[in-house]
C-alpha cells in the first residue's frame, strides 16, 4: 500500500522510485500500418469497488477496501463468481488482503480466501480467512454488504487467529464491455510489429489503446477516442528505446466489431535525453487511479521540473495572477493541461533538490472541463491525457481516468488522521496528534472535515479565480465506526470542500475509521476520527 498524501509543514510525500528516461536524441520518424487484419474477443465485465470499516479482532476497528469483476452476459447482470480482493487496514501503515473468488448471485455467501501480502507489520504475511458476506439493498449501481469471519495470519514464525465482525461496506458497480484483439503486420519503417487492441465502451463513449510491439524490449502505446474515420490518435509514451515517446496517428479505418482491422499513418518522436515522463497521476490525499474535476492532483515522474528548482520546493504565492484574483496556469516554467486544458499550478520540487521529494512533483488543481460526458463520468469515467510541460519541452500523455467525484481527506498524518476541527475550528484530532491542542470528536458533536476531489458544486464557478464556493449537488454517504451517516458538503475555497458531519451516536470511543461516498466515488480506507 503506498502512503498517502499529508498536510504538513514537511509536505509528507510517498515514497516512489521510477525509472530515468533513455539516454538517447530526439528522432521523429514518419510511420505507417496499412491492412492489418486479425480476430476479435468481446467481454463484459462488472468492476465492483468499495470501501467500509469494522473489527478484525484482535488488531481492533478496521478499514476495509473492496476490488471484484465479474464476467456480465448482455443483459448485463453477472454470469457467475468473480476474483475479488478484501484488503483490511489496520491503519494507514498496516493492512493485509485476502484475496478470493465471489459468488456473485448468492444473497449470502460464505467463501474462503488465502492472504495474499500485507503491508507494515503484515509485511509478507501468509494465512487463510473464511467469510460470510451478505448482500443488502441496491440503488442504481451502489449496493450495501454486511461481512463476517474468521481466519489466521502469519507473519514469520508467529501465527495469529483473527475474527471480522461488525463489518459494513457500500460497493459500486460499472458495466464495461470490452473488446480486445491481437495482429501481427508490418509497420513501415520498423518492420514486423504485433499490435495489442483494447476497446473500453463506457456509457455512450469508447475509449482504445492500441500497443505496438517491435519486440520483447521495445513498443509505444496509442490512445484515441471513438467516431468515424479519419481518427486522430495519440502516442502515450513506450518502452526500451520508445519511452517516452511522442507523437500521434490517423486512424484511416479501424473495426473492433466482428473482427479487428486497421490502417494508421503519423510520426513518433523518441526523446531526448532529460525529456520529462509522467509516471503517476492521483488526486491528493489518494492512492487510487481517479480524478475528477476542480479537484487537487499530484503528478509525479522524471525530469518534470528543473534540477535546479530549490530544496524547499516552489508554491504560487508569489504569482502576480494572484493579485488580481486568478491562479496562475504557469509557474517557473512549468506548466499542464489535464485534456486539453490548462490546470492551475500550485506548487512543484524536484527529486535532485528535495529529500522529501523522492521524485519530481507537481500538485496542480484541474480544469473545469465542459466537454466531457456527465453519463460516462458517472459509469466508469471518462479517459484523458495529461501533459506536462518543463521550458518549452512536453511530456508524453498520461491517461488519467476522470470520474464525477474521486473524494478523499486531506491528512494530517501518515496515520491516517483527517484534516479536522471541532465548529469552533479548533483542532480535532487524538491527543497525541498535536499535543496540548488537538482533541478527539464526542459522539453527537458536528464535526468539520476537509477533502478534495468531489468534483462541481451546484453553483457555477468562473474558470481560474481564486474565489469559489458552493453545496455539493447532493449529501455524502459517510461511516464512523460501523455506524452510517449522512454529511452536507460546501466548496469553500478552490477545489476544497468542507463536510459537516454530525459523529453518530453509538460510536465508541477510541480511533474509528471513516470514510465516504459521493456520486460513484469513495475516499479510500484507512482513515481514522479520535472519539471520547
Amino acid at each position: 500500500m503506498t502512503n498517502r498524501s499529508v498536510v504538513s509543514g514537511s509536505r509528507y510525500i510517498a515514497a516512489a522510485l521510477f525509472a530515468v528516461a533513455p539516454m538517447l536524441a530526439q528522432k521523429t520518424t514518419n510511420i505507417s500500418l496499412v491492412n492489418l487484419t486479425g480476430p476479435l474477443t468481446e467481454t463484459i465485465a462488472t468492476a465492483r469497488v468499495g470501501t467500509g470499516t469494522g473489527v478484525v479482532s484482535p488488531f481492533g476497528k478496521a478499514g476495509l477496501n473492496v476490488t471484484g469483476t465479474f464476467a456480465t452476459g448482455q443483459d448485463g447482470n453477472a454470469t457467475g463468481p468473480g476474483p475479488s480482493t478484501f484488503t483490511f487496514l489496520i491503519n494507514q501503515l498496516d493492512s493485509f488482503t485476502v484475496s478470493t473468488t465471489v459468488p456473485d448471485f448468492a444473497t449470502t455467501g460464505t467463501f474462503s480466501g488465502a492472504i495474499s501480502g500485507g503491508t507494515g507489520t503484515f509485511s509478507g504475511a501468509t494465512g487463510s480467512a473464511t467469510i460470510m458476506l451478505t448482500r443488502g439493498a441496491r440503488v442504481n449501481s451502489f449496493r450495501t454488504n454486511a461481512l463476517s469471519g474468521s481466519g489466521s495470519i502469519t507473519v514469520g514464525s508467529q501465527t495469529t487467529a483473527f475474527t471480522l465482525s461488525s463489518f459494513f461496506a457500500l460497493t459500486f458497480d460499472t458495466n464495461t464491455v470490452t473488446h480486445s484483439a491481437k495482429a501481427t503486420a508490418n509497420l513501415t519503417p520498423f518492420g514486423s510489429v504485433t499490435v495489442n487492441a483494447t476497446a473500453n465502451l463506457v456509457g455512450p463513449s469508447s475509449f482504445v489503446t492500441l500497443t505496438f510491439a517491435l519486440n520483447a524490449n521495445d513498443s509505444f502505446s496509442a490512445f484515441l477516442k471513438g467516431g468515424l474515420p479519419p481518427i486522430p490518435a495519440t502516442i502515450t509514451g513506450g518502452t526500451g528505446a520508445f519511452a517516452g515517446a511522442t507523437g500521434s496517428l490517423t486512424i484511416s479505418g479501424i473495426q473492433l466489431f466482428g473482427g479487428f482491422s486497421l490502417g494508421a499513418t503519423g510520426t513518433i518522436t523518441q526523446p531526448a535525453a532529460g525529456s520529462p515522463i509522467i509516471t503517476l497521476v492521483q488526486t491528493s490525499g489518494s492512492t487510487g487511479p481517479n480524478i475528477a474535476q476542480n479537484a487537487w492532483i499530484e503528478l509525479k515522474g522524471t525530469n518534470l521540473v528543473p534540477a535546479t528548482t530549490p530544496s524547499s520546493g516552489v508554491d504560487w504565492s508569489k504569482a502576480p495572477e494572484l493579485a488580481s484574483g486568478r491562479m496562475p496556469t504557469q509557474l517557473g516554467g512549468i506548466s499542464v493541461t489535464v485534456n486539453g486544458k490548462p490546470a492551475y499550478v500550485y506548487f512543484y520540487c524536484s527529486a535532485a533538490t528535495a529529500s522529501f521529494c523522492p521524485s519530481d512533483q507537481i500538485n496542480v488543481l484541474t480544469p473545469l472541463d465542459p466537454t466531457v460526458d456527465r453519463q460516462t463520468l458517472l459509469n466508469g469515467g471518462e479517459q484523458v491525457p495529461v501533459v506536462v510541460n518543463r521550458a518549452g519541452v512536453s511530456s508524453p500523455p498520461f491517461i488519467a481516468n476522470m470520474k464525477l467525484a474521486a473524494p478523499s481527506f486531506l491528512l494530517f498524518s501518515a496515520r491516517g488522521d483527517p484534516v479536522a476541527t471541532h465548529a469552533n475550528f479548533s483542532l480535532l484530532g487524538p491527543t497525541t496528534l498535536f499535543p496540548n491542542v488537538s482533541t478527539p470528536a464526542q459522539a453527537g458533536e458536528t464535526i468539520l472535515l476537509y477533502g478534495v476531489g468531489y468534483g462541481l458544486p451546484t453553483t457555477p464557478l468562473v474558470e481560474g479565480s481564486t474565489s469559489q464556493s458552493g453545496m455539493l449537488q447532493q449529501q455524502v454517504t459517510c461511516s464512523v465506526g460501523t455506524v452510517q451517516t449522512m454529511a452536507d458538503g460546501f466548496l469553500i475555497s478552490p477545489g476544497l470542500y468542507q463536510l459537516n458531519l454530525t459523529v453518530p451516536a453509538g460510536v465508541g470511543a477510541g480511533d474509528n475509521p471513516v470514510a465516504c461516498t459521493y456520486v460513484g466515488g469513495a475516499t479510500p480506507a484507512g482513515d481514522l476520527i479520535a472519539v471520547q
